[in-house]
């Protein structure tokens, strides 16, 4: 059973530009965010807040990662000092700890050398996504373009965030490709009218698929055959 799948009805056009998430897809950084988010709940409001409450907010911004859960228990909430301590304590607990996807920097590099133009676009707020970005030793020029929750008005599953970072990096959506782990990452990626590839980090593949994916994988080890060859024009493997 293969660990990746593709849809059969995909367009082949040439990929120009890639566009990364952040969370579980350059880095798995969400169980630090929700560790500190946890944190917060006890030391703000007493209240231990279980990881599965957690899950319907995410993808969908640190604002609403933060205060969903909360909400959802009647709580009077504070965004900007709850946040204020939340990102204290998150950039605290992933100092040494972050690590980034699994041959994420190969293919960074690989995109680089194909002269593939590259944008992070994160519902994460600047502080939070340049702290990872630091943490892994991915410099500013790494990416063409960074898009972060501040960029934008509309979170996903809006495409508003995707949209701009097209715009800032002058590709069309059909020659675009969207790398997701979360349904509303994927959402707005299809509503950008952008391929998606869901990184099985956070949902499954079905769910990936479900919501649009047309590529899934567990991680950038192992790329289905033919969308490495839409991005690098690798020859197909041997039989």
């Amino acid at each position: 059973m293969p660990a990746y799948h593709a849809r059969m009805s995909l367009d082949d056009s040439p990929i120009h530009a890639v566009v990364f998430d952040m969370d579980g897809v350059i880095c798995d950084s969400e169980p630090f965010l929700r560790a500190a988010t946890q944190e917060m709940f006890r030391q703000r409001y007493q209240a231990d807040v279980a990881e599965a409450e957690f899950l319907p907010f995410t993808g969908a911004g640190d604002d609403r990662f933060i205060l969903g859960p909360g909400e959802s228990r009647g709580l009077a909430m504070n965004l900007a000092d709850d946040k204020a301590l939340v990102y204290q304590l998150y950039l605290r607990q992933i100092r040494g700890r972050l690590r980034s996807v699994a041959g994420v920097g190969e293919f960074i590099q690989r995109c680089r050398r194909a002269q593939l133009k590259l944008a992070v676009a994160s519902a994460g707020d600047a502080v939070r996504v340049r702290g990872n970005l630091r943490e892994l030793g991915f410099g500013e020029l790494t990416f063409h373009s960074l898009i972060t929750a501040g960029d934008v008005d509309r979170k996903k599953p809006d495409p508003a965030a995707f949209q701009l970072a097209m715009h800032r990096l002058g590709v069309k959506p059909r020659f675009t490709l969207v790398i997701e782990d979360a349904i509303h990452g994927v959402t707005a990626a299809c509503r950008a009218e952008c391929r998606s590839l869901g990184m099985t980090s956070t949902f499954t593949a079905d769910q990936l698929r479900d919501a649009g994916a047309a590529w899934t994988a567990p991680d950038f080890t192992e790329l289905p055959g033919d969308l490495s060859k839409l991005l690098f024009n690798d020859p197909p493997p041997r039989r």
